[in-house]
């Protein structure tokens, strides 16, 4: 199967005695934020599909009309293709992406290099719930020996499309199926504003930010005066943040522990670069308004 990468960097504010949810901030401000890097991509054709969604009857329904100027490798000679349809929600409780169950659509197998789908697909989904769903959508190709390979996919967060656009209404889409690439150096370069107005107790505050590999967690960063015991995969950076200078101390990466997982493995490794590149660069500090600043330049980041 062809591999892709996404390596986001996801953040969240929390208490430390209750982990499992969040500071309640300014009325409005979004929870989870994600960010990505400088992905490397290539076109591998384009995707025309539908969405409408019925207030009376809380139905979803999803059109994947064609594809066309699809790119496949040139050692098929003779192939079908299919585009599988998944929908995630994000669980506040546990905080992660979750499979909706028995939300997974696959279309019928379609020969050439403009295939015609025109079927539907239904979901019953609460209007409320809308906002947190992700539509995941991958095409897939069938050679003549029965090998399945993911050439391209789209990723799209419901919450981003107005609504106006497919409420009791079919509204079409023209998006392009992309197939992102191994890339060896991974840079991030942004900046995280969250008002502390409301948390009489800094030392009981924890940014918690994750390091992801398509759907799977390599990485984990927790910044705060109090944290829990290091565990599994995860590297962390200890930050003072009632200072105005920055203290940070990180786990020597010779201590993290070790899997036979050696892509996995050597990243959570490298992962102990992002502490020289914090102290180089602007980090956490508390302004006078009680709002945190974090900067961070993340790079030489290896995924092999």
């Amino acid at each position: 199967m062809t591999s892709y990468v996404i390596i986001s960097i996801c953040y969240k504010l929390i208490s430390f005695n209750k982990p499992s949810t969040f500071i309640s901030m300014n009325k409005g401000e979004k929870y989870f934020q994600s960010f990505k890097s400088n992905q490397i991509y290539t076109i591998q054709g384009i995707l025309n599909y539908s969405l409408n969604y019925c207030t009376i009857s809380n139905i979803l329904t999803i059109k994947i009309m064609n594809a066309d100027n699809l790119k496949f490798p040139f050692e098929l000679t003779n192939y079908y293709t299919y585009i599988i349809i998944t929908l995630f929600i994000w669980d506040n409780d546990h905080q992660y992406w979750i499979l909706l169950d028995d939300q997974q659509r696959t279309t019928h197998y379609v020969n050439g290099f403009k295939p015609i789908w025109n079927e539907l697909f239904n979901f019953h989904i609460i209007q409320s719930k809308l906002v947190e769903i992700n539509l995941s959508i991958e095409l897939y190709i069938n050679d003549s020996i029965g090998q399945d390979k993911c050439i391209g996919y789209l990723d799209i967060l419901l919450n981003n499309i107005n609504t106006n656009l497919y409420f009791n209404q079919e509204y079409r889409f023209t998006e392009m199926i992309k197939s992102y690439k191994d890339e060896k150096n991974f840079y991030f370069n942004h900046t995280i504003n969250v008002n502390l107005n409301k948390i009489d107790h800094l030392k009981d505050v924890q940014i918690y930010i994750q390091l992801y590999y398509i759907k799977q967690i390599l990485g984990e960063i927790n910044i705060g005066l109090q944290y829990p015991h290091t565990t599994g995969y995860k590297h962390w950076i200890f930050v003072d943040i009632t200072k105005s200078v920055t203290k940070i101390e990180a786990i020597p990466s010779n201590q993290i522990p070790h899997n036979n997982n050696n892509k996995v493995s050597k990243l959570c490794r490298d992962l102990s670069i992002i502490t020289s590149n914090l102290r180089s660069s602007p980090s956490a500090r508390i302004r006078s308004n009680n709002t945190i600043s974090l900067q961070s330049n993340i790079q030489n980041l290896y995924t092999s």
